[in-house]
């Protein structure tokens, strides 16, 4: 989030307005983990059955709601969601399942924004401590915390894995850093931070991995690298963005050269080239979202595209790109603008 914190003030009153990593901890069981915990288990066996009754949802608070959800993932089986200003991570294996039956990975986690997977360990961002938490399924839909890397840039800020070169890819967003990660030894250990000049000091939400490409999406340019194990360097290229469409958030390819472009506050655009979307030569999408569009992920046939900062809801497109509409979207959760419990929880850890 960010500047997109500060620009997403703005933008929600007027939607108001408009109708509103080295230091490494022994293993934690966490207490929201699946199997026990206070946040694993919200309600009682035979509330579970009826998990949206109105009591249930009193008694779970914040835990019954989504506050910018930045990313909705499959990972290994199980469903994620970086549930970002409520400051956890929470999964099921049931993507349907009421959002009070989802069992909690972490709720002790600063404004984290993406997690990604190698297969054995599962890495998310601590971003407002600017740092990383590692995880681990220690047996059947129970994580335990098992390492904590700090000091990964500042504001760390999309986590992806390099299956490729085996590697963990972090963008520190307002230092403009990309640190490598990989495992030796059984931990997570960082091979390379540098910092990326072209960005000068351009805050930086999110990096993409494409055919080989690393590209780091700028507020106001998109510069690509090459990538290889332990190390990145500069392509040469840099597609600076019409002033429309700065306020960068993701980049999600569709194909080897088409794709979707999403950005802040409340814009989307389809684009047939990265060249293309430089010149502006974009299908606008924007009127499809409520809220700002952040991070794109692809699973079970869909895409997804959570809506954050002035709307919280998460919502599924066809996988072909070609029908990012109102009219094509299937709502998993929709809550709207935050009530008191949601804004007193966002302001308990710092973002």
């Amino acid at each position: 989030m960010g500047k997109a914190d500060m620009a997403g003030v703005d933008f929600r009153r007027r939607t108001l307005l408009k109708g509103s990593m080295a230091s490494m901890l022994s293993p934690i069981v966490l207490s929201g983990c699946s199997g026990g915990g206070a946040h694993a288990n919200v309600l009682t066996d035979g509330e579970a059955g009826q998990a949206q009754d109105s009591v249930s949802l009193q008694q779970a608070g914040y835990r019954a709601r989504l506050y910018t959800p930045t990313m909705i993932t499959r990972l290994l089986g199980t469903y994620f969601i970086v549930d970002c200003w409520h400051h956890r991570i929470i999964h099921s294996r049931n993507l349907h399942a009421p959002l009070v039956r989802w069992k909690t990975l972490d709720d002790d986690i600063a404004g984290p924004h993406s997690i990604a997977t190698d297969g054995t360990f599962h890495v998310a961002e601590d971003t407002g401590r600017h740092g990383l938490f590692v995880y681990r399924e220690t047996a059947p839909d129970h994580f335990e915390r098992v390492q904590h890397v700090p000091d990964v840039g500042i504001r760390p800020h999309r986590t992806l894995y390099d299956a490729e070169h085996q590697q963990f890819l972090v963008v520190g967003s307002a230092d403009q850093s990309i640190n490598l990660l990989e495992v030796q030894g059984g931990r997570l250990v960082r091979t390379l931070t540098r910092i990326i000049p072209e960005l000068g000091r351009q805050y930086c939400r999110s990096i993409t991995l494409h055919e080989g490409l690393l590209y780091f999406v700028g507020e106001a340019d998109i510069v690509v690298y090459g990538v290889d194990r332990g190390r990145v360097s500069p392509t040469g290229s840099v597609i600076h963005l019409p002033e429309v469409w700065q306020g960068s958030n993701d980049l999600f390819f569709l194909g080897r050269r088409r794709g979707l472009f999403m950005s802040t506050p409340g814009k989307a655009c389809a684009f047939d080239s990265v060249d293309a979307l430089g010149r502006g030569e974009v299908q606008d999408l924007s009127a499809t979202f409520r809220g700002t569009p952040y991070f794109v992920t692809q699973f079970d046939g869909r895409l997804w595209i959570p809506e954050i900062t002035e709307y919280s809801a998460l919502r599924s497109y066809p996988a072909s790109g070609d029908a990012v509409t109102a009219e094509s979207a299937q709502t998993l959760f929709d809550f709207g603008l935050p009530d008191e419990a949601s804004l007193e929880r966002k302001r308990a850890i710092v973002t």
